[in-house]
């Protein structure tokens, strides 16, 4: 908290960081003292970032390139009080302002040009050839619904124009890291029909060594690609058919450590005999549509399908060691493990110059969830205390949900400097699981342990929002606002726990949010001002419980959770060449009522904080380019992300200390030609960035050294 309190008082000027929308790479900016305003599309249509109501941080194309972040997991502390972590298998869990959960039903939504990344299942990373990436921080229940409960991550991606460009990347680091990445986008008819594809390969050598093979153990192989091909017609009528996909083979999905002190005592060690590959298959296709009436009233819709096939070439170890003991199969052909996602959505929006600015809306999704996996007991289960050996226990969770949702928002002007913001959505959602059991004795015994039993469950949740907006001048506005958000309820697995009960029912989560905020610019633009605080009320927390050894997770609805806080955005542009970033967040989230089961009783843990939620997070940027000419110029880049205390188990038994991390990164540009040496972690600091409430770790990456070559033209 002292770091940043000292920070504010230093650099008491705040601002989403706003550069000008353009490459890294693209020649020098005549201007270099203002700061060009950024459009966004956060409320579904174009708006300007500095009048928007509500909490929103915008990475453009050129600083995402400059914060060399390559995977949406690498925002953490860039955005004021988000935290972003996966355990090494690319599937990230994001936290921001304490609403967080280990569950695939994410408390954070993320939307890829407009399709929401549906569940953990579904979700594509990598971050390349980017326009701009919105960080919306609170609930925005109104405009995106089911699980936009923490906030949105809104990803757009580089789009074909009339332009004629060619992109070609390659990185190369420590640890076997290479990155290499192309786009292309051209018209096929001037103004009317345009085509761009952008593919990336990525790859690194594995931070982890397998003691028991003296061979690197978290290799990782990648590939994604991304389609385009747009169609204007006229000049009222637009159609995008956009087609992404991701391949990932990962040689050691989960190099967890079984608890903290071993993972500190030997890092980057783990000792594992069951050896697999992680298969995960990613495709997402939409259709956008939009067009303009002649009234001025705005049409889009939009349809997408997501497909994704997750699995373990082998069985992949679950005890942890170099027993055949416990380890996990679940490569039962693509029938199973195979999640298929449906969305429709369809918004009509005012004309621009309307004196009541409005949006209306209506969503549908499907989604089939079929998940077969077997825990799989060896010879070694005995010492283990398992009173049998050579068997597995498959369970089969065969899901099936669909929803519909209608939504309006409004902008009313009180008067020429005050305006109402309201806005309202119902959803209702139906779920059904079917679940069964087996018990497979080697080599050929098998008979049913439970028997297909089927639950269904439905609910219906509203999000209203409400708001006022006080304009106090051209540079400066002011605004309060509540807005509700939920989590989407549901129904239980089946596990290898007797004791769990499957197809239980547990409800939505919902958080009421209130919050209000400050932007604003000064000495002719060349600094930004945002600040917010923020009070939540989030009921009927889902807790997650990880059910082992079979690492199945059982929802519940376990209690009520409280968050405060506070957020300081700095940008200033003093004298040429020189930016100053700050951005920094305080949260203070707490149980103030939670019951969980522990040793045959309910255990009270009222007053413990939030999992994955450090207390505060600053980014302290400074960043300084020297000019030879117009065409060329040498940039020096420091960053320092500091992150607070914070927890990865309900209990507030598995912490991370407050630590900071140094990146740096100097650059050469010559025209449309940059080549960098960047550095993340410089200081090698040891710490956790996830963690399991069974006790196992997951170290985060060490000192990373490398160099890239952009080349544009």
């Amino acid at each position: 908290m002292r770091v940043i309190f000292c920070a504010c008082s230093i650099i008491f000027c705040s601002t989403t960081l706003a550069i000008p929308n353009v490459n890294s790479t693209d020649s020098i900016p005549e201007s270099w003292k203002s700061l060009d305003k950024v459009i966004i599309t956060s409320e579904k249509k174009e708006t300007n970032l500095q009048k928007t109501i509500g909490s929103i941080t915008v990475l453009n194309s050129k600083q995402i390139q400059e914060a060399r972040l390559w995977s949406l997991n690498g925002l953490s502390a860039f955005i004021p009080n988000m935290y972003t972590a996966h355990s090494g298998d690319q599937r990230n869990i994001s936290s921001i302002r304490g609403i967080a959960t280990t569950s695939y039903e994410q408390a954070v939504a993320t939307y890829i040009d407009g399709v929401s990344q549906f569940t953990l299942d579904t979700y594509m990373p990598e971050l390349f050839d980017i326009e701009r990436i919105e960080i919306i921080r609170g609930p925005q229940g109104t405009l995106y619904g089911r699980n936009a409960l923490g906030g949105v991550i809104n990803v757009i991606t580089k789009k074909p124009t009339n332009k004629t460009s060619v992109l070609t990347e390659v990185s190369i680091g420590e640890f076997g890291q290479r990155r290499m990445g192309s786009s292309v986008k051209f018209p096929l008819i001037k103004d009317k029909m345009y085509l761009g594809a952008s593919t990336l390969y990525e790859e690194h050598g594995g931070f982890f060594m397998n003691s028991f093979t003296k061979a690197k153990y978290d290799q990782q192989k990648k590939i994604f690609g991304n389609y385009y091909l747009k169609y204007n017609p006229t000049e009222h009528f637009q159609a995008i058919f956009n087609i992404k996909h991701q391949i990932n083979r990962n040689h050691g999905a989960f190099p967890l450590a079984p608890d903290t002190e071993s993972a500190f005592l030997n890092p980057f060690t783990l000792s594992q005999n069951a050896l697999t590959v992680m298969h995960d298959n990613n495709i997402n296709a939409s259709l956008a549509l939009k067009y303009n009436f002649t009234s001025g009233i705005r049409l889009q819709a939009q349809t997408s399908w997501q497909r994704n096939y997750r699995f373990y070439k082998n069985p992949i170890d679950a005890d942890f060691s170099t027993l055949d003991a416990i380890s996990i199969v679940n490569n039962y052909g693509n029938k199973f493990n195979n999640v298929n996602v449906i969305t429709k959505e369809i918004t009509l929006h005012s004309k621009k110059e309307a004196k009541v600015n409005w949006t209306v809306g209506s969503y549908f999704f499907y989604q089939d969830n079929p998940v077969k996996q077997g825990t799989r007991f060896g010879e070694n289960a005995s010492l283990l205390g398992i009173p049998d050996q050579l068997f597995t226990l498959v369970t089969t969770n065969l899901g099936s949900n669909y929803g519909a949702a209608v939504y309006g928002q409004a902008n009313y002007p009180l008067s020429g400097s005050v305006k109402l913001i309201a806005g309202l959505r119902w959803d209702n959602e139906y779920r059904k699981m079917t679940v069964s059991g087996e018990y497979q004795k080697e080599p050929n015994i098998a008979f049913q342990t439970q028997q297909d039993s089927t639950g269904k469950t439905s609910y219906t949740a509203i999000s209203p929002k409400l708001g006022l907006q006080y304009i106090m001048n051209e540079d400066r506005m002011m605004f309060l606002t509540y807005n509700k958000g939920f989590r989407a309820g549901g129904l239980t697995s089946l596990g290898s726990d007797p004791s769990q009960v499957p197809l239980s029912i547990y409800s939505p989560e919902t958080s009421h949010t209130f919050e209000w905020g400050i932007k604003s610019q000064f000495l002719e633009n060349s600094v930004r001002i945002n600040l917010a605080t923020f009070f939540s009320f989030i009921r009927n927390v889902q807790t997650p419980v990880l059910i082992l050894p079979d690492a199945i997770t059982i929802i519940r609805n376990a209690g009520s959770l409280q968050s405060k806080g506070m957020e300081l955005e700095i940008e200033a542009k003093p004298v040429k060449g020189l930016e100053l970033i700050f951005r920094g967040g305080l949260t203070d989230a707490r149980y103030i009522d939670l019951s969980l089961p522990k040793g045959g009783q309910m255990v009270n843990y009222k007053g413990n904080k939030q999992i994955f939620t450090p207390n505060y997070t600053t980014a302290s940027i400074i960043q300084y380019s020297f000019s030879f000419n117009d065409n060329s110029r040498l940039i020096f880049r420091n960053e320092w992300l500091n992150f607070g205390n914070q927890y990865f188990d309900l209990a507030n038994t598995i912490a991370q200390k407050a630590y900071g991390i140094l990146n740096s990164r100097v650059a050469f540009q010559w025209k449309k030609t940059e080549l960098s040496i960047w550095g993340r972690n410089l200081t090698d600091k040891r710490y956790l960035s996830y963690g399991y409430d069974f006790g196992g770790v997951y170290m985060a990456p060490p000192r990373q050294v490398g160099t890239s070559l952009i080349i544009q033209w």
